[in-house]
């Protein structure tokens, strides 16, 4: 993994640790003979091998589609991906409080075209889904508050 990360950050190499990690997770291969049944932040895990075999080529794919925000000098940051996204997108919350947050999504327009209120059950990695197969093609804006933090992020809908 430290290789991959390594060659991802010759490429990239404004990518925080919190980018690259996910990279790396979001980028993994299942491998075959083991169950991989439990759902976390970057997708499926599994107990003896956690996200699976890492994967160079996607990583390399992966790391430059990444929509990630964070606030300086705190743990929290959101992550959206994939980018560009044809059925649905991901909205990965790191360091976020268990109190209400808000996310909504906004057309190229302006337009508010989904929002949600929600309390992440997990401060340390949290998840939420949003299926877009029905946008019309174009940019999205994703805009996510809790209390006065706000991140905003963007995603491409194909």
């Amino acid at each position: 993994a430290a290789g991959v990360a390594a060659l991802v950050l010759s490429l990239y190499p404004d990518l925080s640790f919190a980018e690259l990690r996910s990279v790396l997770r979001i980028s993994a291969d299942d491998v075959g003979g083991y169950a991989y049944d439990s759902t976390n932040t970057d997708g499926t895990w599994s107990s003896p091998l956690g996200y699976g075999r890492v994967n160079a080529y996607k990583a390399l794919l992966t790391a430059p589609v990444l929509s990630f925000a964070e606030i300086p000098g705190s743990d929290m940051n959101a992550l959206v991906y994939p980018n560009p996204a044809t059925d649905r997108v991901t909205i990965q919350m790191n360091g976020f409080e268990p109190s209400e947050a808000v996310l909504q999504v906004f057309d190229l327009n302006g337009k508010m075209v989904f929002t949600e209120r929600f309390f992440p059950s997990d401060t340390v990695e949290f998840t939420k889904q949003i299926r877009v197969e029905e946008y019309g093609r174009g940019i999205y804006f994703v805009k996510l508050v809790q209390g006065a933090n706000h991140f905003s992020m963007k995603f491409v809908k194909q």
